[in-house]
Formats: C-alpha cells, structure tokens, sequence
C-alpha cells in the first residue's frame, strides 16, 4: 500500500478502520478503534473513492445506466463505511483529542463531495443517461436511482456557470465548518452542565433508579459519597417528570432550553451566519428561498404544500390540545403545593401525575419489561 499524506504505508495497514478484523454483520471493531485512526482512514477512503470514480468518469464507453449511475452507487463504499463509524463517535462522548480533528475531516469531506458534483465530465456523463431514461425501461427502483443521482448533481451545482460554482463551493464549504462548530457547542454545553445535589431530599419522587444514576456519575466524578450529579446528556427526564422539587424542576428545564445561547457555546451568531448562507445557497440554485430549495426533492414537493397541510392539521389538533392543557391546568390547581401559573418545568409533572391518575397507570411499573426504556 501506498504513502498516503505522509503516513508510512504500515500505519494504514494496522488501521482497523482500513483493514477491518472480521466481524460478524460486518461490524466495526469498536474495541480498537482509537482516535487517532480516523483521520488517516478517511483520507484513504477519499483518495480511494477519487479513484474509483475516476475509472467512472474516463472510461472511452458510452454512459450507461449500468456504467455510470450504478457505478457510482458502489464508489466509495469503504468511504462510507468509515465516515458511518466516525459519525457514531461524533454522537458519542467524544476526546479532546478527536474533536481536535473534527473540523479538518468535515471540510475535506465537504470538499471531495463538492469535486464529486462539480465535476463537469461526471456530470455529463449521469445526463446523458438521465436524458435518455423514457428508452432505457427500467425498473422502478433504477429509474428512482437515475432520477435522485440526476437531481444530486443539479442540487450540488453541477449546472451553474463557472463563477457560480466557485461561489457555490466556497458557501458550501463554510455551511459545513459552521455547522460542525455549532453540533460541538451543542455537545459541549450539554456536558459543562453539571448540578450537585447533597441532599437527597431534593430529589423528593425521582425514582430509585434514575437516583442510582445520579450518584454512579458523582462517583466517577470524584464528589463526595451521598453526592447526586445531574447532568443534561444523558437528558434528566425523571427529574421533570417526577421530582416534586419545583425549583429543581424550573433549573433543568431553563438550563435545558437555555444551552448555547449567551454562554460559552453560544450558536445565536453561528444560527444566523447558518441562515445568511443557506439562503445565499438557494438563490444560487434558482430558488427564493432555502425552505423552497429543500422541498423541491421531498414528498411534500413545496412550502406551500406544507404550509396547507399545517393550516389544516391546526384546525384539528390545536383545539384538543387547548382542551388537554386546560384539564392540566385544572389538575394541578387541586395540588396544594401546585403552582399558581403552570410553566413549562410543570408540564411533564402534572402530565405524568394526571394520566397515572386517569388509568390507574405507572410507567414505572412497566420499566421491568422495557430493559431498553
């Protein structure tokens, strides 16, 4: 195996992103797989799919849907396996360390994916087959395959004009980088929450096994014995849902909902950043406005068409929903600790206490059979 980047050719074999161990399913080897595998990993399965769609855009053949369209739906599977893996550990609690390289791997990415649709030769090739679709006879499955990779080309700008597409790059590239910026500050908010609570009575109706929880992370934490930590990932649901401690109930849910604005992760500039672009982006595609331009692929076909669909699902629920929040509202009025005004961190409480009420119901009492819940 060739030098890649730099890297010694032994470096790429023993990646076991590169040359997974076999597994059933064809399962990652999670066990080995380190952080400092992913970057050279992918960079190989970019080169690798460089070549394989290469052989695609070159050969001297007439396009074919077989030779063309089909082929690129198996170039690059060894990218894609990698990129599937290293999405999971993004979603994971993630290092320092791989964070770090985050940034680098979304824009290469972004980049080899905009060489794909900005490719004039490519491109000409998937139109030509496109175009001749009414005498191919496909299949329905080939023909929805044709039609998605045509529409793919299109959407990433294979049809604008020379300057455009430079322009079309350069926005795609910074959407991307923003982007991830703002899924680290989400991830990261979430993990710098932390509330420590050292009297249990504080926890007053949180079931035992959500209080197990609290204490295990204020153990691996270091606190104190009898400590209880709450955190925001994994997200405390039993506290809204259970704990009658209202004012530990309203920190939550403002500590929840307030994440990533006005604080250290604050995404209010990159939100708007985000939208500046993406409205830029659709307007160099034909579209006015970025919602148009993602509708146009989808079932729903336009905003318009979502906009009635919504119009007329309001007139249905928005009643009932006023029905149920008024019965809330009378519920917990009859708590003598209730709250005067029902606020968001009181929903889930009453709501829970209400239907437990009504059906004679706990869900607690059915975790036993929902191992997963």
């Amino acid at each position: 195996m060739s030098d890649l980047q730099g890297l010694p050719a032994l470096s790429l074999q023993d990646n076991p992103l590169i040359n997974p161990p076999a597994l059933p399913h064809g399962a990652p080897a999670l066990d080995i797989i380190k952080d400092e595998h992913f970057l050279p990993a992918i960079r190989w399965g970019i080169e690798k799919a460089k070549q394989e769609i290469a052989v695609i855009r070159d050969t001297k053949a007439v396009a074919t849907f077989e030779n063309t369209v089909e082929a690129l739906e198996f170039a690059g599977e060894d990218l894609k396996r990698i990129v599937g893996v290293y999405g999971q550990f993004c979603y994971a609690k993630a290092s320092d360390a791989f964070q770090d390289i985050q940034d680098t791997v979304t824009i290469e990415l972004t980049r080899h994916a905009n060489d794909v649709a900005l490719d004039e030769k490519l491109f000409e090739r998937v139109k030509a087959v496109y175009e001749q679709r009414d005498q191919l006879f496909l299949t329905e499955e080939k023909a929805r395959v044709l039609k998605d990779a045509y529409l793919g080309f299109v959407a990433g700008g294979a049809e604008l004009p020379p300057e455009q597409k430079e322009r079309f790059r350069a926005v795609d590239e910074r959407l991307s980088e923003i982007k991830e910026q703002f899924e680290k500050n989400t991830k990261n908010a979430s993990e710098a929450y932390q509330r420590i609570v050292t009297d249990e009575a504080e926890l007053a109706g949180v079931p035992e096994r959500a209080k197990d929880n609290y204490r295990a992370q204020a153990e691996e934490k270091g606190l104190a014995e009898g400590s209880f930590l709450i955190l925001l990932k994994p997200y405390p649901e039993e506290v809204l849902t259970h704990c009658s401690n209202r004012a530990l109930r309203e920190h939550i849910s403002r500590a929840y909902s307030g994440a990533c604005y006005h604080d250290a992760y604050d995404n209010s500039g990159l939100m708007m950043e985000i939208t500046e672009l993406q409205h830029e982006k659709a307007r160099l595609l034909g579209y006015p406005t970025y919602a148009d331009w993602a509708q146009s692929s989808s079932m729903a076909g336009s905003v318009k068409a979502i906009r009635d669909f919504l119009e007329r699902s309001l007139e249905v629920y928005k009643p009932a929903a006023e029905r149920e929040m008024n019965e809330l509202r009378e519920f917990a009025k009859k708590d003598p600790d209730g709250p005067a005004e029902l606020k968001p961190w009181d929903v889930a409480y009453y709501s829970r206490m209400l239907k437990e009420q009504r059906f004679n119901f706990s869900v607690e009492e059915t975790r036993p059979y929902f191992g997963l819940l």
